[in-house]
């Protein structure tokens, strides 16, 4: 039942999103992991945003297709039954323990940098294969009003791979430096012509870098994959096929 990502054909009239997501929604019921809520030290606004996210998107989702049927799981009580299914993972590694098995396997491009104990920053880097020089640091500014760091500048990634507890189904994961990055990445998955830059590369598996920027109530705005920079000279391919 494994899934392949379908090619945009001359059809002008093709949706991209359902292009994109009807791989995963017509193989019945998927799985959709979103942070646990143990961890104490992270923002209780950054869960929300990740949260926020998937509504959003499993909202689009569901309202584009009949019959669509998916679970939600904390990433926490991800066992065993959840693991023959298409899985959707949502956040970074930091509140996912999913997407923390995920981004650090062997064959994976990118990722989010790992202190020397283990904690995981929101500073996103490659591991070496390609473009070894990259690392992209969200930016911050102290907010006077609410006495806090606010994030005004955020990087993330999609990534699409083999389903590593059954192969016959797939993974998508989106993850940013903090919540408002992951949020960022839910809504580029929601846009038509994100996911028509996407379906064209015509690659079963892959991972692309994205940016966005934080206005002051916390909204992303802005947000495109570097590799579609609407300032030319700014762009970037980060685009990598997986061979996994």
């Amino acid at each position: 039942m494994q899934s392949s990502l379908y090619v945009v054909p001359n059809d002008s009239a093709t949706d991209p999103f359902q292009e994109f997501w009807e791989p995963i929604v017509s193989d019945g019921e998927f799985v959709v992991v979103l942070p646990h809520h143990e961890i104490e030290y992270l923002r209780d606004d950054k869960k929300e945003l990740d949260h926020q996210g998937a509504h959003e998107l499993l909202t689009e989702i569901d309202s584009e297709f009949d019959d669509v049927e998916f679970s939600f799981v904390s990433s926490g009580n991800f066992g065993p039954s959840y693991h023959s299914n298409h899985i959707i993972s949502i956040a970074g590694p930091a509140p996912n323990d999913v997407t923390y098995e995920l981004l650090y396997r062997p064959g994976v491009h990118y990722n989010f940098e790992r202190t020397k104990t283990d904690t995981v920053t929101g500073t996103l880097t490659s591991t070496g294969i390609g473009d070894p020089s990259l690392r992209l640091d969200p930016e911050t500014v102290y907010d006077p009003v609410s006495d806090e760091r606010r994030v005004e500048f955020d990087y993330g990634l999609v990534t699409r791979m083999p389903n590593p507890y059954d192969d016959e189904y797939v993974v998508i994961n989106v993850a940013g430096g903090f919540g408002e990055g992951t949020w960022a990445g839910t809504q580029l998955l929601r846009r038509r012509d994100a996911l028509e830059f996407l379906i064209q590369q015509e690659c079963e598996f892959f991972q692309v870098v994205y940016e966005t920027s934080v206005d002051r109530t916390g909204e992303p705005k802005s947000t495109h994959f570097l590799d579609c920079h609407p300032d030319s000279a700014q762009r970037r391919e980060t685009f990598v096929e997986l061979s996994m």
